[in-house]
Protein backbone atom coordinates (compact mmCIF):
# COMPACT_ATOMS: atom_id res chain seq x y z
CA UNK A 1 0.00 0.00 0.00
CA UNK A 2 3.05 2.25 0.89
CA UNK A 3 4.34 1.86 -2.99
CA UNK A 4 0.86 2.99 -4.12
CA UNK A 5 0.68 5.74 -1.86
CA UNK A 6 3.91 6.82 -3.43
CA UNK A 7 2.89 5.83 -6.73
CA UNK A 8 0.08 7.89 -6.83
CA UNK A 9 1.76 11.15 -4.64
CA UNK A 10 4.02 11.18 -7.71
CA UNK A 11 0.78 13.18 -9.61
CA UNK A 12 -0.89 14.19 -6.94
CA UNK A 13 0.16 15.21 -3.27
CA UNK A 14 -2.64 15.12 -1.10
CA UNK A 15 -2.97 11.27 -2.45
CA UNK A 16 -3.05 9.07 0.50
CA UNK A 17 -5.15 5.42 1.30
CA UNK A 18 -4.47 6.36 5.14
CA UNK A 19 -5.58 9.85 5.19
CA UNK A 20 -6.57 10.10 8.48
CA UNK A 21 -3.85 9.38 10.60
CA UNK A 22 -1.27 8.39 8.81
CA UNK A 23 -1.91 4.69 9.85
CA UNK A 24 -5.19 2.94 8.86
CA UNK A 25 -6.64 2.55 5.68
CA UNK A 26 -9.90 4.53 4.93
CA UNK A 27 -12.79 3.14 2.52
CA UNK A 28 -10.57 2.63 -0.22
CA UNK A 29 -7.42 1.40 1.30
CA UNK A 30 -9.49 -1.11 2.78
CA UNK A 31 -10.46 -2.21 -0.66
CA UNK A 32 -6.90 -2.71 -1.96
CA UNK A 33 -6.08 -4.16 1.11
CA UNK A 34 -8.59 -6.51 0.91
CA UNK A 35 -7.26 -7.24 -2.63
CA UNK A 36 -3.99 -7.50 -1.44
CA UNK A 37 -4.88 -10.26 0.68
CA UNK A 38 -6.69 -12.28 -1.68
CA UNK A 39 -3.98 -11.88 -4.08
CA UNK A 40 -1.40 -13.30 -1.77
CA UNK A 41 -3.77 -16.27 -1.20
CA UNK A 42 -3.90 -17.04 -4.87
CA UNK A 43 -7.68 -15.61 -5.15
CA UNK A 44 -7.06 -12.62 -7.55
CA UNK A 45 -8.76 -14.21 -10.52
CA UNK A 46 -11.93 -15.93 -9.49
CA UNK A 47 -13.31 -15.25 -6.11
CA UNK A 48 -17.10 -16.70 -7.07
CA UNK A 49 -18.68 -18.71 -9.77
CA UNK A 50 -22.19 -18.28 -9.98
CA UNK A 51 -24.76 -19.50 -12.95
CA UNK A 52 -28.29 -18.75 -12.27
CA UNK A 53 -31.01 -20.47 -15.54
CA UNK A 54 -33.44 -17.71 -16.41
CA UNK A 55 -36.61 -19.10 -17.27
CA UNK A 56 -37.32 -20.77 -13.41
CA UNK A 57 -34.60 -18.80 -11.26
CA UNK A 58 -32.63 -22.32 -10.36
CA UNK A 59 -29.22 -21.95 -9.26
CA UNK A 60 -27.01 -24.17 -11.57
CA UNK A 61 -23.83 -22.85 -10.08
CA UNK A 62 -23.08 -21.26 -6.72
CA UNK A 63 -18.73 -21.76 -6.46
CA UNK A 64 -17.13 -20.39 -3.14
CA UNK A 65 -20.45 -18.67 -2.51
CA UNK A 66 -23.98 -18.90 -1.42
CA UNK A 67 -27.23 -17.51 -3.43
CA UNK A 68 -30.44 -17.19 -1.86
CA UNK A 69 -33.33 -14.99 -2.98
CA UNK A 70 -33.45 -15.35 -6.78
CA UNK A 71 -36.16 -13.44 -8.14
CA UNK A 72 -36.85 -12.02 -11.65
CA UNK A 73 -38.54 -9.51 -13.30
CA UNK A 74 -39.06 -7.91 -16.91
CA UNK A 75 -35.78 -6.18 -16.21
CA UNK A 76 -33.82 -9.12 -14.94
CA UNK A 77 -32.86 -11.45 -12.45
CA UNK A 78 -31.78 -10.27 -8.56
CA UNK A 79 -30.30 -12.38 -5.98
CA UNK A 80 -28.47 -12.35 -2.68
CA UNK A 81 -24.85 -13.48 -2.91
CA UNK A 82 -22.10 -13.91 -0.23
CA UNK A 83 -18.78 -15.37 -0.71
CA UNK A 84 -16.79 -17.51 1.44
CA UNK A 85 -13.74 -16.29 0.60
CA UNK A 86 -12.98 -13.09 2.34
CA UNK A 87 -16.01 -11.51 3.92
CA UNK A 88 -15.50 -7.81 3.03
CA UNK A 89 -18.28 -5.34 3.67
CA UNK A 90 -17.72 -2.38 1.14
CA UNK A 91 -18.99 1.01 2.87
CA UNK A 92 -21.51 2.77 1.35
CA UNK A 93 -21.27 6.07 2.54
CA UNK A 94 -18.18 7.71 0.84
CA UNK A 95 -16.06 10.32 2.69
CA UNK A 96 -17.21 14.01 1.95
CA UNK A 97 -20.95 12.83 0.81
CA UNK A 98 -23.45 15.01 2.33
CA UNK A 99 -25.63 14.19 5.79
CA UNK A 100 -28.69 15.17 7.32
CA UNK A 101 -28.62 15.67 11.08
CA UNK A 102 -32.33 15.25 13.32
CA UNK A 103 -32.02 16.39 16.87
CA UNK A 104 -34.06 17.71 19.56
CA UNK A 105 -31.26 19.62 22.23
CA UNK A 106 -32.10 19.66 25.69
CA UNK A 107 -31.33 23.58 25.52
CA UNK A 108 -33.82 24.56 23.20
CA UNK A 109 -37.68 23.99 24.00
CA UNK A 110 -39.08 23.48 20.89
CA UNK A 111 -42.11 21.77 19.67
CA UNK A 112 -39.99 20.60 16.36
CA UNK A 113 -36.54 19.11 15.57
CA UNK A 114 -33.10 20.90 14.61
CA UNK A 115 -32.37 19.79 10.82
CA UNK A 116 -28.73 20.01 9.96
CA UNK A 117 -26.96 19.39 6.56
CA UNK A 118 -23.41 18.78 7.01
CA UNK A 119 -20.84 15.98 5.16
CA UNK A 120 -19.44 12.57 6.24
CA UNK A 121 -15.51 13.94 7.20
CA UNK A 122 -14.03 11.20 8.59
CA UNK A 123 -15.90 7.14 7.88
CA UNK A 124 -14.54 5.68 10.88
CA UNK A 125 -12.04 7.21 13.01
CA UNK A 126 -9.63 5.68 15.90
CA UNK A 127 -12.44 5.17 18.62
CA UNK A 128 -14.32 3.48 15.63
CA UNK A 129 -17.14 6.28 15.02
CA UNK A 130 -18.00 8.31 11.62
CA UNK A 131 -17.58 11.80 12.09
CA UNK A 132 -19.69 14.19 10.43
CA UNK A 133 -19.77 18.09 9.82
CA UNK A 134 -23.23 18.15 11.14
CA UNK A 135 -23.11 20.58 14.34
CA UNK A 136 -24.25 19.11 17.97
CA UNK A 137 -25.13 20.53 21.28
CA UNK A 138 -26.06 18.81 24.37
CA UNK A 139 -28.81 16.85 24.35
CA UNK A 140 -28.52 15.36 20.48
CA UNK A 141 -27.27 11.92 21.44
CA UNK A 142 -29.35 9.67 20.11
CA UNK A 143 -30.78 11.39 17.18
CA UNK A 144 -30.14 9.70 13.59
CA UNK A 145 -27.53 10.85 11.32
CA UNK A 146 -29.44 10.46 7.71
CA UNK A 147 -28.04 10.16 4.18
CA UNK A 148 -29.76 11.33 1.20
CA UNK A 149 -31.35 8.26 0.52
CA UNK A 150 -33.01 8.89 3.98
CA UNK A 151 -31.17 5.75 5.30
CA UNK A 152 -29.84 6.04 9.16
CA UNK A 153 -26.16 5.97 8.36
CA UNK A 154 -25.41 6.63 12.65
CA UNK A 155 -26.74 7.57 15.86
CA UNK A 156 -25.25 11.24 17.56
CA UNK A 157 -23.04 10.14 20.43
CA UNK A 158 -20.90 13.18 21.26
CA UNK A 159 -18.66 16.29 20.22
CA UNK A 160 -15.13 17.35 20.92
CA UNK A 161 -14.51 20.93 21.69
CA UNK A 162 -13.94 22.15 18.40
CA UNK A 163 -17.82 22.30 17.09
CA UNK A 164 -17.14 20.75 13.38
CA UNK A 165 -16.19 17.61 14.98
CA UNK A 166 -18.86 15.16 16.07
CA UNK A 167 -19.18 11.45 17.08
CA UNK A 168 -21.78 9.52 15.53
CA UNK A 169 -21.70 5.78 16.15
CA UNK A 170 -22.06 3.72 12.60
CA UNK A 171 -25.84 2.17 12.26
CA UNK A 172 -23.90 -1.49 11.38
CA UNK A 173 -22.42 -1.03 15.00
CA UNK A 174 -26.00 -1.36 15.96
CA UNK A 175 -27.25 -3.66 13.74
CA UNK A 176 -23.98 -5.98 14.58
CA UNK A 177 -24.97 -5.91 18.36
CA UNK A 178 -28.73 -5.64 17.85
CA UNK A 179 -29.51 -8.95 20.13
CA UNK A 180 -27.15 -8.18 22.65
CA UNK A 181 -29.10 -4.74 22.99
CA UNK A 182 -32.19 -6.29 23.06
CA UNK A 183 -31.29 -8.17 26.71
CA UNK A 184 -31.62 -6.14 30.00
CA UNK A 185 -27.74 -6.44 30.85
CA UNK A 186 -24.80 -4.45 31.85
CA UNK A 187 -22.13 -5.38 29.37
CA UNK A 188 -18.65 -4.28 30.69
CA UNK A 189 -17.11 -5.39 27.69
CA UNK A 190 -17.84 -5.72 23.58
CA UNK A 191 -20.88 -9.03 23.58
CA UNK A 192 -19.23 -11.69 22.07
CA UNK A 193 -22.84 -12.94 19.97
CA UNK A 194 -23.10 -11.13 17.35
CA UNK A 195 -25.82 -10.40 14.74
CA UNK A 196 -24.66 -11.06 11.26
CA UNK A 197 -24.21 -7.42 8.94
CA UNK A 198 -25.43 -7.98 5.38
CA UNK A 199 -26.36 -5.75 2.91
CA UNK A 200 -28.87 -3.08 2.70
CA UNK A 201 -32.04 -5.17 1.63
CA UNK A 202 -33.61 -1.86 0.40
CA UNK A 203 -30.85 -0.80 -1.90
CA UNK A 204 -32.84 -1.84 -4.78
CA UNK A 205 -35.59 0.54 -3.95
CA UNK A 206 -33.93 3.55 -4.47
CA UNK A 207 -33.70 5.24 -7.45
CA UNK A 208 -32.97 8.13 -8.65
CA UNK A 209 -34.39 11.42 -10.29
CA UNK A 210 -33.90 14.49 -11.78
CA UNK A 211 -34.50 16.35 -8.35
CA UNK A 212 -32.74 14.10 -6.10
CA UNK A 213 -33.67 10.25 -4.74
CA UNK A 214 -36.77 8.99 -3.61
CA UNK A 215 -37.36 5.93 -2.57
CA UNK A 216 -40.25 3.43 -3.22
CA UNK A 217 -42.79 2.28 -1.35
Amino acid sequence: MEAINKREQANDSTYSLTPNDKTHPDNDGHLVMAYLFLKAQGLAGKIADISIYGPDRRVLKAENCNVTQVSATTNGISFNYLAKSLPYPLDTVPRSWPCISIAYPESVEQRKPNVRFGKITILKNQYGFVESSCIMEPGDSGGPLFDLYGRVIGIHSGIQAPEDVNYEVPVDTYRKYWSALNKAENYKAMPVDTDLVTEDTGAGQITETAVGVQKQC
